[in-house]
Protein backbone atom coordinates (compact mmCIF):
# COMPACT_ATOMS: atom_id res chain seq x y z
CA UNK A 1 0.00 0.00 0.00
CA UNK A 2 1.22 3.50 -0.81
CA UNK A 3 2.58 5.41 2.16
CA UNK A 4 1.37 8.84 3.18
CA UNK A 5 4.67 10.19 1.84
CA UNK A 6 3.96 8.70 -1.59
CA UNK A 7 0.43 10.07 -1.60
CA UNK A 8 1.69 13.56 -0.79
CA UNK A 9 4.40 13.16 -3.43
CA UNK A 10 1.78 12.36 -6.06
CA UNK A 11 -0.32 15.37 -5.08
CA UNK A 12 2.75 17.58 -5.25
CA UNK A 13 3.86 16.30 -8.66
CA UNK A 14 0.40 16.02 -10.26
CA UNK A 15 -1.29 18.92 -8.50
CA UNK A 16 -4.85 18.82 -7.19
CA UNK A 17 -7.41 20.50 -9.44
CA UNK A 18 -11.09 20.79 -8.52
CA UNK A 19 -12.13 21.60 -12.06
CA UNK A 20 -11.62 19.89 -15.41
CA UNK A 21 -8.78 21.15 -17.61
CA UNK A 22 -6.50 20.17 -20.48
CA UNK A 23 -3.13 18.80 -19.41
CA UNK A 24 0.18 19.45 -21.21
CA UNK A 25 -0.81 16.91 -23.87
CA UNK A 26 -4.24 18.53 -24.31
CA UNK A 27 -6.01 15.62 -22.62
CA UNK A 28 -9.09 16.34 -20.47
CA UNK A 29 -7.98 15.93 -16.85
CA UNK A 30 -9.20 16.67 -13.33
CA UNK A 31 -8.40 15.97 -9.70
CA UNK A 32 -4.95 14.47 -9.09
CA UNK A 33 -3.85 13.82 -12.66
CA UNK A 34 -7.01 11.84 -13.47
CA UNK A 35 -7.61 11.47 -17.21
CA UNK A 36 -11.30 11.83 -17.92
CA UNK A 37 -12.91 9.05 -19.92
CA UNK A 38 -15.58 9.75 -22.55
CA UNK A 39 -18.46 9.55 -20.07
CA UNK A 40 -16.67 11.75 -17.52
CA UNK A 41 -15.92 14.33 -20.21
CA UNK A 42 -19.67 14.64 -20.83
CA UNK A 43 -20.34 15.09 -17.12
CA UNK A 44 -17.44 17.49 -16.56
CA UNK A 45 -16.67 19.60 -19.68
CA UNK A 46 -13.48 21.64 -19.55
CA UNK A 47 -13.76 24.31 -16.87
CA UNK A 48 -16.42 22.48 -14.85
CA UNK A 49 -16.05 22.46 -11.08
CA UNK A 50 -15.42 18.99 -9.63
CA UNK A 51 -16.74 18.05 -6.14
CA UNK A 52 -14.03 17.13 -3.63
CA UNK A 53 -15.71 13.77 -2.99
CA UNK A 54 -15.39 12.91 -6.69
CA UNK A 55 -11.73 13.96 -6.78
CA UNK A 56 -11.01 11.74 -3.77
CA UNK A 57 -12.89 8.84 -5.36
CA UNK A 58 -10.82 9.09 -8.54
CA UNK A 59 -7.62 9.31 -6.54
CA UNK A 60 -8.47 6.19 -4.54
CA UNK A 61 -9.33 4.22 -7.69
CA UNK A 62 -6.32 5.39 -9.72
CA UNK A 63 -3.97 4.79 -6.81
CA UNK A 64 -5.28 1.24 -6.31
CA UNK A 65 -4.51 0.43 -9.96
CA UNK A 66 -1.03 1.94 -9.71
CA UNK A 67 -0.30 0.04 -6.48
CA UNK A 68 -1.39 -3.29 -7.95
CA UNK A 69 0.74 -2.76 -11.06
CA UNK A 70 3.77 -1.68 -8.99
CA UNK A 71 3.52 -4.82 -6.85
CA UNK A 72 3.28 -7.03 -9.94
CA UNK A 73 6.33 -5.35 -11.48
CA UNK A 74 8.35 -5.56 -8.26
CA UNK A 75 7.43 -9.25 -7.96
CA UNK A 76 8.57 -9.83 -11.54
CA UNK A 77 11.94 -8.34 -10.64
CA UNK A 78 12.14 -10.52 -7.52
CA UNK A 79 11.37 -13.56 -9.67
CA UNK A 80 14.53 -12.70 -11.62
CA UNK A 81 16.52 -12.98 -8.39
CA UNK A 82 16.73 -9.27 -7.62
CA UNK A 83 16.37 -7.79 -4.15
CA UNK A 84 13.82 -4.98 -4.55
CA UNK A 85 14.06 -1.92 -2.34
CA UNK A 86 10.64 -1.14 -0.79
CA UNK A 87 11.28 2.51 -1.66
CA UNK A 88 11.79 1.51 -5.29
CA UNK A 89 8.45 -0.29 -5.27
CA UNK A 90 6.93 2.95 -3.97
CA UNK A 91 8.53 4.81 -6.89
CA UNK A 92 6.92 2.33 -9.28
CA UNK A 93 3.55 3.43 -7.90
CA UNK A 94 4.29 6.98 -9.02
CA UNK A 95 5.41 5.82 -12.48
CA UNK A 96 2.29 3.69 -12.97
CA UNK A 97 0.10 6.53 -11.71
CA UNK A 98 1.61 9.01 -14.19
CA UNK A 99 2.23 6.88 -17.30
CA UNK A 100 -0.40 4.20 -16.79
CA UNK A 101 0.01 0.57 -15.85
CA UNK A 102 1.24 -0.26 -19.35
CA UNK A 103 4.35 1.93 -19.07
CA UNK A 104 6.61 -1.12 -19.42
CA UNK A 105 5.36 -1.46 -23.02
CA UNK A 106 6.20 2.18 -23.68
CA UNK A 107 9.72 1.64 -22.36
CA UNK A 108 10.35 -2.07 -23.08
CA UNK A 109 14.15 -1.78 -23.18
CA UNK A 110 14.21 0.09 -19.87
CA UNK A 111 11.94 -2.52 -18.30
CA UNK A 112 14.06 -5.40 -19.62
CA UNK A 113 17.16 -3.72 -18.21
CA UNK A 114 15.51 -3.29 -14.81
CA UNK A 115 14.59 -6.97 -14.71
CA UNK A 116 18.14 -7.99 -15.57
CA UNK A 117 19.69 -5.65 -13.02
CA UNK A 118 21.22 -3.35 -15.66
CA UNK A 119 20.26 -0.16 -13.85
CA UNK A 120 22.62 2.09 -15.79
CA UNK A 121 21.09 0.86 -19.03
CA UNK A 122 17.58 1.38 -17.69
CA UNK A 123 18.34 4.98 -16.77
CA UNK A 124 19.76 5.65 -20.22
CA UNK A 125 16.68 4.20 -21.93
CA UNK A 126 14.39 6.35 -19.79
CA UNK A 127 16.32 9.58 -20.26
CA UNK A 128 16.99 9.33 -23.99
CA UNK A 129 14.87 8.57 -27.05
CA UNK A 130 17.46 6.18 -28.50
CA UNK A 131 20.70 6.02 -26.49
CA UNK A 132 22.53 4.14 -29.26
CA UNK A 133 21.36 5.84 -32.46
CA UNK A 134 20.49 9.27 -31.07
CA UNK A 135 22.77 9.93 -28.09
CA UNK A 136 21.78 13.04 -26.18
CA UNK A 137 18.25 13.28 -27.63
CA UNK A 138 15.87 13.27 -24.67
CA UNK A 139 12.90 10.93 -24.48
CA UNK A 140 9.43 12.44 -24.71
CA UNK A 141 8.93 11.62 -21.03
CA UNK A 142 12.09 13.53 -20.11
CA UNK A 143 11.02 16.48 -22.27
CA UNK A 144 7.47 16.66 -20.94
CA UNK A 145 8.04 16.01 -17.22
CA UNK A 146 11.77 16.16 -16.47
CA UNK A 147 11.23 16.27 -12.70
CA UNK A 148 9.31 12.98 -12.78
CA UNK A 149 12.10 11.37 -14.81
CA UNK A 150 14.66 12.69 -12.32
CA UNK A 151 12.57 11.19 -9.50
CA UNK A 152 12.53 7.76 -11.12
CA UNK A 153 16.15 7.67 -12.26
CA UNK A 154 17.26 8.57 -8.73
CA UNK A 155 15.04 5.76 -7.41
CA UNK A 156 16.76 3.39 -9.85
CA UNK A 157 20.19 4.48 -8.57
CA UNK A 158 19.04 3.83 -5.02
CA UNK A 159 17.71 0.43 -6.11
CA UNK A 160 21.11 -0.40 -7.58
CA UNK A 161 22.75 0.37 -4.24
CA UNK A 162 20.13 -1.65 -2.38
CA UNK A 163 20.55 -4.66 -4.66
CA UNK A 164 24.28 -4.86 -3.95
CA UNK A 165 23.93 -4.48 -0.20
CA UNK A 166 20.71 -6.14 0.93
CA UNK A 167 19.21 -9.61 1.30
CA UNK A 168 15.42 -9.47 1.42
CA UNK A 169 12.93 -12.01 2.72
CA UNK A 170 12.16 -12.98 -0.86
CA UNK A 171 15.74 -14.20 -1.32
CA UNK A 172 19.20 -12.82 -2.03
CA UNK A 173 20.16 -11.16 -5.29
CA UNK A 174 23.11 -12.30 -7.38
CA UNK A 175 25.57 -10.07 -5.57
CA UNK A 176 24.51 -11.45 -2.22
CA UNK A 177 24.69 -15.06 -3.43
CA UNK A 178 28.12 -14.38 -4.90
CA UNK A 179 29.66 -12.74 -1.86
CA UNK A 180 28.11 -15.19 0.61
CA UNK A 181 29.70 -18.07 -1.31
CA UNK A 182 33.08 -16.42 -1.70
CA UNK A 183 33.26 -15.43 1.95
CA UNK A 184 32.85 -19.06 2.97
CA UNK A 185 35.74 -20.10 0.80
CA UNK A 186 38.42 -17.44 1.07
CA UNK A 187 40.41 -16.18 4.09
CA UNK A 188 40.35 -12.50 4.98
CA UNK A 189 43.18 -10.03 5.40
CA UNK A 190 43.12 -7.65 8.32
CA UNK A 191 40.44 -5.02 7.88
CA UNK A 192 37.99 -7.54 6.46
CA UNK A 193 39.23 -7.48 2.85
CA UNK A 194 39.25 -10.70 0.85
CA UNK A 195 42.61 -12.08 -0.23
CA UNK A 196 43.16 -12.43 -3.97
CA UNK A 197 42.27 -15.74 -5.62
CA UNK A 198 45.56 -17.59 -6.27
CA UNK A 199 46.80 -17.89 -9.83
CA UNK A 200 45.70 -21.10 -11.46
CA UNK A 201 42.24 -21.02 -9.93
CA UNK A 202 39.85 -21.55 -12.84
CA UNK A 203 36.87 -19.92 -11.18
CA UNK A 204 33.56 -21.33 -10.09
CA UNK A 205 34.43 -24.83 -11.20
CA UNK A 206 36.92 -25.02 -8.33
CA UNK A 207 34.39 -24.04 -5.67
CA UNK A 208 32.78 -26.67 -3.44
CA UNK A 209 29.29 -27.72 -4.52
CA UNK A 210 27.71 -26.23 -1.41
CA UNK A 211 29.18 -22.83 -2.22
CA UNK A 212 28.32 -22.92 -5.92
CA UNK A 213 24.76 -23.99 -5.11
CA UNK A 214 24.26 -20.94 -2.89
CA UNK A 215 25.44 -18.74 -5.71
CA UNK A 216 22.91 -20.16 -8.18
Amino acid sequence: MATKKTLEHLKDREGVKYESYLDSLKKPTAGVGHLLNAEEQKLYPIGTEIPEAQVNKWLKEDLAKAEAAAKTQADQMRAKGLAVDPNFEESLISVNFQLGTGWTKKFPSAWNNLQSGDYKGAISEIQFADPNKKPGVKSNWAKQTPVRVDDFTQAIRNQADYETETVTEEGPGFYDRFTSGIKELLPFNKGGKLKLIPKGNKGLGKLPDTVRNRMG
